[in-house]
This record gives C-alpha cells, sequence and structure tokens, in this order.
C-alpha cells in the first residue's frame, strides 16, 4: 500500500489519557525512497518471521515476539538496529510533538470544539506545520506535491482530518499499521512507513512519561534508551515538540482573539 505523492511524511501517536500524554512522530521521505523502505523493512523481518513491527509488542515481548524473544538480547538487537539502520538510510527528516492531557484545560472547551482540538489532533497538526515549516527552508521542496499518512483508527482522527483540510493542508490518509482484512474479506495491506513511525512514537513517549515518575530515570541523553539515541542523530530531532502549559495558554489567547475568518494557520 502506498499514498500517491512524490513526498509522504508518515506520522503514528502513542500515549492515552490514562497515560499521561500524547505523542505523534514520524519521518518524511520521497516516495521512491519509502518503496526501498518497505522492501528492506518487510524482508528484514521475514527473516525473522515477523509479519509486523509494533513497538509496544517488542518492548514487552507479546504478541508475535512472546515466544523466543524474551531475555534474547541478541536476537532483539540485531532486529531492532537493523530496522533503526534501515530508518535511517530510507527517511531524510524526523518530526514529533508531545501534549500533556492534563495541560489541555488551558484551550477553553469552546476553542476545542470550534477548532477541532484534541491532543491528537493539536500534536498531528503541529507535527504537519513542522513539515511546512521544513519544506519552506529546503529549495525546490515546495514543488514537490507531499501527502501525510497516520494510523487508521486513533481517537481524533476526524478532528485531524478536518482541521487539515481547513487550513489549507491535503487530507491525511488513514492507513492501517498491520495487514487486515477489509469488510468484504479482502485484504488491506500494510503501510509499512508506520511501523517506522511507531517505533519514534513509542520512545519519545517513553521519555517524556518518565518524568512523571517519582525516581525518573532519562535524565540525561546517556540515560535515554538506545533506540531514541540513534534517533537523536537524524535531522530533525533539535525540533521535536512539545506543548507546556504556558504554550497552550498563548495558544488559547490567540484563538480567542481571531475573528469568524480565521487566519489558515492559527493554530500553528
Amino acid at each position: 500500500m502506498f499514498v500517491k505523492a512524490k513526498q509522504v511524511a508518515a506520522f503514528d501517536g502513542s500515549g492515552k489519557e490514562d497515560l499521561r500524554c500524547l505523542a505523534v512522530a514520524g519521518f518524511i521521505s520521497s516516495s521512491k525512497d519509502w518503496h526501498a523502505f518497505h522492501e528492506a523493512w518487510s524482508a528484514r523481518l521475514e527473516s525473522d518471521g515477523i509479519e509486523y513491527f509494533h513497538m509496544p509488542e517488542f518492548a514487552h515481548s507479546t504478541g508475535q515476539f512472546e515466544r523466543g524473544w524474551k531475555g534474547n538480547n541478541t536476537k532483539r538487537e540485531a532486529l531492532f538496529g537493523d530496522l533503526i539502520g534501515i530508518i535511517h538510510s530510507c527517511t531524510y527528516r524526523s518530526f514529533s510533538c508531545i501534549v500533556e492531557y492534563a495541560d489541555l484545560h488551558k484551550l477553553s472547551p469552546e476553542n476545542q470544539k470550534a477548532y477541532a482540538l484534541n491532543a491528537y489532533s493539536l500534536a498531528g497538526r503541529t507535527c504537519v506545520k513542522h513539515v511546512s515549516d521544513w519544506r519552506k527552508r529546503e529549495p525546490g521542496m515546495l514543488e514537490i506535491p507531499t501527502g501525510f499518512a497516520f494510523e487508521e483508527g486513533d481517537e481524533g482522527a476526524g478532528m485531524l482530518s478536518d482541521r487539515m483540510w481547513k487550513d489549507g493542508y491535503p487530507k491525511p490518509h488513514f492507513l492501517p499499521k498491520k495487514k487486515r482484512l477489509d469488510r468484504d474479506g479482502s485484504p488491506v495491506y500494510a503501510y509499512t512507513p508506520l511501523q517506522a513511525a511507531d517505533i519514534l512514537a513509542y520512545e519519545i513517549f517513553r521519555l517524556h512519561h518518565d518524568q512523571f515518575e517519582e525516581h525518573p530515570r532519562f535524565t540525561t541523553f546517556s540515560s535515554w534508551r538506545w533506540g531514541l539515541r540513534q534517533f537523536a542523530n537524524l535531522p530533525g530531532a533539535d525540533e521535536w515538540g512539545y506543548y507546556s502549559p504556558r504554550d497552550l495558554a498563548a495558544l488559547n489567547a490567540k484563538l480567542e482573539s481571531l475573528s469568524e475568518d480565521p487566519n489558515p494557520n492559527a493554530i500553528s
């Protein structure tokens, strides 16, 4: 399964309300390089008998990783290292945004409804804005049609689609992260770039969620999880976003000041 655009940004979300925060993160690449990614990614998974990669399953040795993986660090490190290497070789830049659920009250209920904003749509829309900013800085990028892919089924997907369309962006493609059957029984194939986004979103979520713990573990770069340290070497890591309470209060004030015909980029 592929998105019909010369360049595609693929994003996934990690976290939910009872886990305190949500991360949306992913990568951008050309359709040609995403195709090369798909071939290399699928072949590497197949070599270990894996149909798809889902980071929470891998991290906790559940699902496909329930047998023969737990405690087998050599096997785990070989697969994870190879997958991150494929991401490095096939993607151009990473993007991410974190929103804490407890801070959403800084956006009034009226503005959340009027501007189709929940934690997921706000984080996703911000990642899209970061893609737009990057494209403006890079010579010739604005002339390249760009599509946006998100995993299907996340709460707030409709709000994100509505927000992007109203703000002048192409409507996102909501695609499966793993192969499934359609209602008529026909196969719907996985969009594998979402599996790469799944890893980054999970790692960034884990880093941020750790700050809620009584004794945080990931307080310095050297203490970060190995996978996240590898992604920190990719372009874009220095611009990973986070909405602080002050940021959300400022956004709410900006939305309050808008006219009935708001600037398309007002919520960026």
